[in-house]
């Protein structure tokens, strides 16, 4: 049976991915109602066409799913960073909507109906997001809830955190802003952050609806992760100050913000560390 057909256009930069993205695709065209359009970026991979391989092997064994949607896949020549992948895709989207996933991330099969459902009926909504869960065995599929709570983002309380991680995020095609290029850390963060700031209504659905299978901040015991991911939600606040979005004592206030809870998980990732490593020696 064909499932029915919404106009969102899915977009999914690729770089050396070819162990993670057939689960990111999967879980796209295993959706209860399947986006117009699927873009993969490949974003100069350089893995001697690993991920190029594994991107055409995608495409031909689902044939009958991309009969009925659009499969577009983009080579770019150099890496550019998941600013440039996603805005490559997002240029030549068709879908009223864009909807975003990493390639090493993954969807609910309900995430594109109930997220589509809620922008078509409140098309003051610019950009909605929901929850997103790390998980570690990637068996996590639950039943939805019929009954959820959707409240409105506020500039104040992405100020404390980025409330919205890129994989839960679903916007309208036609915003002028795009991912700053070149920028590769909290690029994302600027980006939610210039929509709102611009008087743009964001929403927040309050379900679980998407799936990470790597830490945000540190994953790797990688204490360099941790401060390239500061130094790049730093630059985010120094850039909507160079916008003139923010008053300077904003921006210091954000800055010593920013600092504390670098601080706090540098402390909590040697905590954890320096316990692992005396229940080893016990």
């Amino acid at each position: 049976m064909k499932k029915n057909i919404i106009p969102v256009s899915v977009v999914i930069p690729c770089y050396c991915c070819s162990d993670t993205i057939s689960k990111a695709v999967d879980s796209v065209i295993s959706q209860t109602v399947l986006p117009c359009e699927l873009i993969l970026i490949d974003d100069g991979s350089e893995d001697n066409g690993k991920t190029k391989s594994v991107i055409e092997r995608i495409r031909d064994s689902n044939v009958v799913i991309f009969e009925q949607i659009n499969f577009n896949l983009l080579f770019l020549e150099k890496n550019s960073g998941p600013s440039g992948a996603r805005n490559a895709g997002w240029d030549c989207a068709g879908g009223d909507y864009i909807a975003f996933l990493d390639a090493d991330d993954s969807w609910h099969p309900e995430k594109l109906r109930i997220q589509y459902d809620y922008m078509k009926s409140n098309p003051e909504v610019a950009l909605s997001g929901h929850k997103s869960i790390y998980s570690k065995s990637r068996s996590h599929l639950h039943p939805i809830i019929d009954s959820f709570n959707i409240r409105v983002v506020s500039k104040f309380s992405m100020f404390i955190s980025n409330r919205l991680p890129t994989r839960s995020v679903m916007l309208k095609r036609e915003i002028s802003y795009r991912f700053l290029f070149g920028k590769r850390n909290a690029e994302d963060y600027l980006l939610w952050l210039l929509i709102i700031l611009n008087n743009h209504l964001v929403s927040y659905i309050d379900l679980e609806l998407a799936y990470s299978y790597k830490r945000d901040y540190g994953d790797g015991g990688l204490t360099n992760n941790l401060y390239e991911c500061h130094r790049g939600v730093v630059d985010t606040f120094r850039k909507i100050l160079e916008a003139k979005k923010i008053s300077y004592p904003v921006f210091l206030v954000l800055l010593l913000l920013s600092y504390f809870k670098h601080f706090n998980r540098l402390f909590i990732f040697y905590f954890l560390k320096i316990k692992v490593f005396f229940s080893i020696r016990t």
